[in-house]
């Protein structure tokens, strides 16, 4: 199962490179190659704009991740860019 990320109104389905579950249970860290959804993320950061339903879906699992706001988000200079980014959710569940 690839790694993917779902954001409804703004990305079907954006493949990740990897997921890291921080040890709290409700802040991601993801990594993806920079594109459109990467440029919403860092508008996110920037306005603080809470993100209603984000969707993960790992190897693991599928999760659901309620009230999200971006915590941070950057990006390394190569071709592609590579994207990181800091999600930090209300609630999350696993579906």
């Amino acid at each position: 199962m690839a790694l993917a990320l779902t954001i409804p109104g703004v990305v079907e389905s954006q493949e990740l490179h990897s997921v890291h579950a921080e040890p709290d249970g409700v802040s991601f860290t993801l990594t993806f190659d920079f594109s459109d959804t990467a440029t919403h993320l860092m508008q996110a950061v920037n306005s603080g704009e809470r993100i209603e339903l984000v969707v993960l879906t790992t190897d693991v699992a599928i999760f659901a991740l309620d009230e999200v706001y971006v915590t941070s988000a950057s990006y390394g200079a190569g071709d592609p860019a590579i994207f990181q980014t800091s999600l930090q959710a209300g609630v999350v569940r696993r579906v």
